[in-house]
C-alpha cells in the first residue's frame, strides 16, 4: 500500500471522525437538554400499563449447556460448557463443574458479546459467497478460487464482518436449533455500550446516523458493539465503498493463496491505522462530555424557561416559513404513498396487537399463583415470550409486502420495520405481566381476580394507542430518508436563518436541525392520521 492511499485512508477517517464528534457532542448536550426539559414538564405517560424497572428484572441464565468451538488461533476443536447470562452475554468454560462453583468462582475460558453480529445457518455456504466477493474485489477468475472451509454438521457461525467469527457444533440438529434460536436472540439483544447512561445512548445512536447521513449513507445499516467497535464500523463501512476496492484491485496478479496473504496484510494495514485513531478520538470525547456535564446540567436548568420561549418562537417561525415549502412535496411524495401503506399495514398490526390480548388473557386465566413476586413472573413474564409467537407471527406476514415497496424507496428494510413492531407487541405484553405482578402484590389480600381485570383493562386500552403509534412509525419508516433528501435542500436557507433568533448563551442548548426533524415527523404523523380516518370513513 503506498503513501498516497495511506493518506486518503486517513484523510477520510479523520473526515468521518470530525463529523462524529460534532454531531456526539452536539446531541449529548441537547440530550441533557431534553431530560432537564422533561423533568420541567413532568408530562403523564399516555399508557396505564406499567414498564418493570432495570432492578426489578430477573438476572437468571437464560439457557446453557455443551458445545464444541473452533479456536480463534490453532482452529482446534474442544467442547466446552456455553451459559447465556440475562444480559445476553455468553460465558464458556472447560466444564459445568467450573461454571457452578460457589460465588461464581469458575475460571471462564472466554466471554462472547454478540452485538452486531449475524447467526448463519450453514458456515460452508456463507464462508463460500464472502470467498467470491474477495475474489471479485481482487479482480480474480472465481473458477481459480480454493475450495473453501468445511464445517461439520450442526455448525453455526456467529459472524461479524470487522471483528472474530465464532464456530460451533452442536451435538445434534434440534439442539443446534435450539442454540441457533438462542443466539440470534442474543445478536438482537446484547448490549455492546460500556456507557449505559440513557443519554449517552441516544445521542451516539443519532450521531452515527447523522453521520451516516453526512457521508451520503441514507438507508438502513444494521450496527452494535462497544463505542469504539462501532466507530470503527462506521470507518471501516466508509472505507469499503470508497477506497478498499481500488486497493484489492491493486494487488499483483499472483496465484489466489499469495493474492489472499498480500489482501490480509493490506486489511491488517487498514485496521491498524482504523484503530489506531479511533480509540484516542473516543477516549477524548467521552471525557469531554463526561467532565462537561455537572458544570453544564446546572447551567440548563437555570435557563429551562429561555429555552422554551426560544423553541416555540423558532417553531412557529418555522411553520410560518416552511409550511408552504414542505407541504406541497409533501402532497407528492407521501400522500399517496400513505395511503398505500396504511392499507397494506393496518390490518396486520391491529391483529397482532389485538391476538396478544388474547393470549395474555387466556394465560392468566391459568395462573393459580399467589400473587408473589416469583409465581407470577416466572409464569407470565418468561412464558409469554414464547406464548407470543402467534400475535408476532402476524407481522412477520408483513415483511415481504413492505419489501415490495423498495421498487419506489430502495432503502426500506421491511425486517427491521417488522421486527420493531413485533418486539412492541412482547414488550407490551411484558408490561402487562409487571403490572399484573405489582397490582396482585400491592393489593393486601393478593386479589389476582382483581388484578387480572384491571391489567386486561389497562392492556386493552395501550394496545390502542400502540396500534396507531406503529402505523405511524411504519409511516416514518417508509417515507421519510427519500422525503428529507428532497426538502433538505429547500429548506436550508431558512433553516440556517432560524439561528439568528437564538441567544448566544443558548446556542449550545437549541437545535434546530433536531426541531426540523420533529417537525418533518409531525407531518408525516398528520397525514398518517388523515389517511387513517379517510380508510374509516370509507
Amino acid at each position: 500500500m503506498d503513501g498516497q492511499l495511506k493518506q486518503e485512508i486517513q484523510d477520510l477517517i479523520t473526515k468521518v471522525l470530525t463529523i462524529f464528534t460534532t454531531e456526539y457532542t452536539t446531541n449529548y448536550t441537547l440530550g441533557i437538554v431534553n431530560k432537564v426539559k422533561e423533568d420541567s414538564k413532568k408530562a403523564p405517560s399516555p399508557y396505564k400499563l406499567l414498564t418493570r424497572p432495570d432492578d426489578a428484572k430477573d438476572k437468571s441464565d437464560i439457557y446453557k449447556g455443551y458445545l464444541t468451538k473452533e479456536g480463534g488461533f490453532r482452529k482446534s476443536w474442544k467442547k466446552r460448557y456455553f451459559v447465556i447470562r440475562h444480559d445476553y452475554s455468553i460465558d464458556y468454560y472447560v466444564d459445568e463443574n467450573e461454571c457452578n462453583k460457589a460465588n461464581n468462582s469458575g475460571k471462564k475460558k472466554g466471554t462472547i458479546n454478540l452485538c452486531g453480529y449475524k447467526v448463519n445457518k450453514d458456515p460452508n455456504k456463507s464462508t463460500l459467497e464472502r470467498l467470491r466477493k474477495v475474489c471479485s474485489k481482487m479482480g480474480m477468475d472465481q473458477n481459480n478460487m480454493p475450495k473453501g472451509k468445511e464445517y461439520p454438521p450442526h455448525t453455526v457461525e456467529l459472524y461479524h464482518p470487522n471483528r472474530r467469527s465464532y464456530y460451533i457444533t452442536a451435538g445434534s440438529s434440534e439442539d443446534c436449533k435450539a442454540w441457533r434460536k438462542k443466539f440470534k436472540k442474543a445478536c438482537r439483544n446484547a448490549y455492546g455500550f460500556k456507557n449505559r447512561d440513557p443519554i449517552h445512548v441516544e445521542a451516539f445512536g443519532v450521531a452515527v446516523r447523522n453521520t451516516r447521513w453526512a457521508l451520503g449513507r441514507w438507508g438502513w445499516w444494521s450496527w452494535g458493539g462497544s463505542e469504539i467497535q462501532v466507530l470503527t464500523d462506521v470507518i471501516t463501512d466508509e472505507l469499503e465503498y470508497d477506497l478498499i476496492g481500488r486497493v484489492l484491485g491493486k494487488l499483483p496478479s499472483a496465484p489466489y493463496a499469495i493474492r489472499d496473504f498480500l489482501r490480509r496484510n493490506v486489511m491488517k494495514s487498514i485496521d491498524g491505522i482504523v484503530s489506531s485513531s479511533v480509540s484516542p478520538a473516543w477516549m477524548g470525547m467521552d471525557k469531554t462530555v463526561t467532565s462537561v456535564r455537572p458544570i453544564a446540567e446546572p447551567k440548563i436548568k437555570d435557563s429551562v424557561d429561555p429555552i422554551f420561549k426560544v423553541e416555540n418562537e423558532i417553531n412557529q417561525k418555522m411553520r410560518e416559513g416552511l409550511m408552504s415549502v414542505v407541504e406541497p412535496v409533501i402532497k407528492e411524495h407521501v400522500v399517496p404513498h400513505a395511503h398505500k401503506i396504511i392499507k397494506m399495514v393496518r390490518k396486520p398490526i391491529q391483529s397482532g396487537f389485538h391476538k396478544s390480548h388474547e393470549i395474555w388473557e387466556e394465560s392468566a386465566k391459568t395462573y393459580d399463583g399467589n400473587g408473589s413476586t416469583p409465581s407470577s413472573f416466572h409464569f407470565l413474564d418468561y412464558l409469554i415470550w414464547g406464548q407470543m409467537a402467534p400475535a408476532r407471527k402476524k407481522i412477520v406476514e408483513l415483511q415481504k409486502d413492505l419489501d415490495t415497496l423498495s421498487v419506489v424507496f430502495p432503502d426500506i428494510s421491511g425486517f427491521w420495520i417488522t421486527y420493531d413492531i413485533k418486539e412492541k407487541i412482547t414488550n407490551v405484553a411484558h408490561d402487562a405481566s409487571y403490572t399484573f405482578e405489582h397490582l396482585s402484590c400491592t393489593d393486601e389480600a393478593h386479589d389476582v381476580t382483581k388484578a387480572r381485570e384491571e391489567t386486561l383493562q389497562r392492556h386493552s386500552y395501550d394496545i390502542e394507542i400502540h396500534y396507531i403509534e406503529q402505523i405511524q412509525y411504519t409511516v416514518r419508516a417508509v417515507v421519510k430518508e427519500p422525503l428529507l433528501k428532497i426538502v433538505n435542500p429547500l429548506c436550508s436557507g431558512v433553516i440556517s436563518s432560524l439561528g439568528s433568533i437564538v441567544p448566544d448563551p443558548l446556542k449550545d442548548f437549541v437545535n434546530i436541525n433536531e426541531m426540523f426533524d420533529k417537525f418533518i415527523d409531525d407531518m408525516i404523523n398528520d397525514v398518517t392520521k388523515s389517511a387513517m380516518h379517510q380508510e374509516e370513513s370509507d
